[in-house]
């Protein structure tokens, strides 16, 4: 493996609320660039994971690195800051709000005089979604819009506030077939353009078309990482993490 191209490193991370061990000295790294699945069944402690990448809860021991260098996520935008961006089932959205007044809800552009900028605002909300392939009315309220629509707006944001890692937290969870189709084809835009993706999701059969390597947890413990082109054709095979992670063995 590169190291030169490691973006996220997660060294020992653990977290108890109160008798329960949500992750037990979980480690692992994603790549600049790459979509990176974390699978695992109810419980396995993905979702805590998440929150503590997001900022919305502190480990109790580990490390975080973002390319090399030590970080520590106190509050989300902590994590914002680093060039995480975290999309979660329930969006965080501005439902009266336009188009483009949630896309930089909370990061306004400002001109001298303290107004907002509403000519930069849309410039730069127009040349992300032109990277994304994507058409959207700017001014349209969040709230008439689809999910998957409302989705792209998560996406947006990340690239506006030029993240480098975007966190899916089951991303497709409310989409249709087709709508699905088109999340995976701007995951692959935004591998284009160097940005990781960590996609958490239980589903295997999308997480093998579309990941580059896959990390189980179970149980709150790290199991493995696999390089899914490696283990794709045997995909069907399982039908849930844990049976993968058992019949698989990883890539060193």
């Amino acid at each position: 493996m590169d190291t030169d191209a490691i973006l996220l490193e997660l060294a020992g991370i653990d977290k108890r609320f109160g008798g329960v061990h949500a992750l037990d000295s979980v480690s692992f790294d994603v790549q600049a660039g790459e979509v990176h699945a974390v699978v695992g069944e109810n419980g396995a402690g993905k979702s805590t994971l998440m929150k503590i990448l997001a900022g919305s809860c502190r480990p109790d021991a580990g490390v975080i690195r973002m390319s090399g260098k030590v970080v520590s996520f106190n509050t989300p935008r902590d994590s914002y800051s680093a060039g995480i961006n975290t999309m979660y089932q329930e969006f965080y959205k501005f439902p009266a709000l336009t188009v483009v007044g949630n896309i930089f809800a909370g990061r306004e552009v400002s001109t001298k005089g303290l107004l907002l900028d509403e000519r930069t605002m849309r410039k730069r909300s127009l040349e992300v979604f032109d990277r994304m392939g994507v058409e959207i009315d700017l001014d349209t309220a969040v709230k008439n819009l689809s999910v998957a629509e409302q989705q792209l707006i998560e996406i947006a944001k990340a690239l506006v506030y030029e993240g480098r890692l975007v966190i899916m937290d089951e991303p497709n969870s409310s989409l249709t077939e087709r709508e699905t189709r088109s999340l995976f084809a701007i995951i692959r835009r935004l591998k284009e353009h160097g940005i990781a993706v960590l996609y958490v999701s239980h589903r295997l059969e999308e997480v093998f078309q579309i990941s580059d390597r896959i990390t189980v947890l179970r149980d709150g413990k790290y199991i493995g990482t696999w390089n899914t082109a490696a283990v794709t054709n045997m995909g069907a095979m399982f039908q849930s993490a844990s049976a993968f992670s058992s019949l698989i063995p990883p890539c060193f």
